[in-house]
């Protein structure tokens, strides 16, 4: 029975997932008990960690996800496929939780409260719903209607389902408070100084995660999240910059600015894949040349979609550093302030170029190569430069959904 052949399979898969995820274990924490520097040493293999986590449950997700459909190609229903794909993540998911908070309790001498774990799996479970929803969307429209068209969307869904993921876990995870009267002082200090007083500020409940951080979260009423290992753990001072960091953002209307590049960047890739696909449906004949065309602009189209929000969001972080310098804080003390943040976070500060251009934010290297620039008034090409990538991206976006109106609609 099909049922059988499910459970067979996804116990077979769990048993390998886990299997990696013990030696990964056993590998991190040896190199851990060996070292000579703990601290310097808990850095390198936390991000080692985290980096491991992604890349097997991204090969774990992709495998499972094939295998599903394959196995239940000839009884496709939306329920049934939907039910196991949702049945098959969250069971990675609370296995790579338990694993990596095991991890990090040796590595970082970090002690969770049990509502961390309650909160995290009941958050991850509604965010990976909520994707597993979106993603589902364009694989069911292949399915019934063969129309190789639908895989353009699945990088978007992909993308959009990832990002919804991670804004429920993060707004859910942590408990919020507001700030109190007799703590935060220099908070209150500072945005009073930069005329920004009447920002709510709340106070994330990191529940014994060493998690320290400040965002400037909203599109329309901001307000500042900090969370409370931060409060615990920064000086005055490097508080004080990392708020005047979030102040930029503030000011530049980054929220707004970055959510409106990714929706450019979505169109561009849109118009970029469907634009050249309605040039080779007008040009080329031969069925399978050009089902072989489809794949290549739908695979060129995915690694620049891959790279353009991440590098969005990195160019908004320049900038915010940048307001940091021209607000009158000395270099000195924000660097010194990043350091320890990432140092508290246990983030290594100086990372590949390939795995900087997939993050949101650059490398503490690079951020400090830059400061340093700014300084010396060498930073102008950072001036403006998230409204021109719009700019640019709105440009692009024109033209090639000109060529998809021109071959797509009006010679087709």
């Amino acid at each position: 029975m099909l049922w059988i052949k499910n459970v067979i399979a996804n116990l077979i898969f769990l048993i390998l997932y886990f299997s990696v995820m013990t030696g990964l274990k056993i590998y991190i924490v040896s190199r851990y008990e060996k070292s000579v520097e703990k601290e310097k040493e808990a850095t390198k293999l936390n991000t080692f960690l985290i980096r491991s986590i992604f890349l097997v449950n991204l090969i774990f997700g992709v495998a499972g996800s094939i295998f599903i459909i394959v196995l239940n190609s000839d009884k496709f229903t939306f329920s049934r496929h939907f039910y196991l794909f949702i049945i098959y993540f969250i069971e990675i998911f609370i296995i790579s939780i338990f694993f990596a908070t095991s991890i990090q309790a040796k590595i970082l001498n970090q002690k969770l409260k049990n509502a961390f774990f309650l909160r995290q799996i009941v958050s991850g479970f509604l965010g990976l719903v909520l994707m597993v929803g979106i993603i589902f969307l364009p694989i069911v429209q292949i399915s019934r209607t063969g129309d190789i068209k639908y895989l353009y969307f699945l990088s978007v869904a992909i993308f959009v389902g990832n990002y919804l993921f991670y804004l429920v876990i993060f707004n859910l995870q942590y408990p919020k408070r507001k700030l109190k009267e007799n703590e935060g002082k220099i908070i209150k200090d500072t945005l009073k100084k930069f005329e920004i007083e009447s920002i709510e500020v709340e106070v994330l409940d990191t529940l014994g995660q060493k998690f320290a951080n400040l965002f400037a979260a909203g599109l329309f009423k901001q307000k500042l999240l900090v969370t409370s290992y931060a409060l615990e753990n920064l000086k005055e001072e490097e508080i004080k910059a990392a708020v005047v960091h979030e102040i930029g953002h503030i000011k530049a209307k980054h929220g707004r600015k970055i959510l409106f590049g990714w929706f450019v960047a979505i169109l561009y890739y849109l118009s970029f894949v469907f634009g050249l696909e309605s040039i080779a449906n007008y040009f080329v004949s031969n069925c399978e040349f050009y089902n072989f065309i489809q794949i290549v602009v739908f695979l060129v189209g995915t690694i620049q979609f891959l790279f353009l929000p991440s590098f969005i969001s990195r160019t908004a972080e320049i900038e915010a550093d940048l307001f940091v310098l021209k607000s009158g804080i000395k270099r000195e003390e924000y660097e010194s302030a990043l350091k320890t943040l990432y140092a508290i976070n246990y983030i290594k500060g100086d990372i590949s170029n390939a795995l900087e251009k997939v993050q949101s934010h650059p490398s503490l290297k690079n951020r400090i190569k830059i400061l340093a620039e700014a300084e010396n008034k060498l930073e102008r090409e950072y001036e403006h430069k998230l409204n021109k990538i719009c700019n640019n991206l709105t440009a692009a976006c024109a033209l090639f959904a000109t060529v998809y109106l021109i071959f797509g609609v009006i010679l087709s």
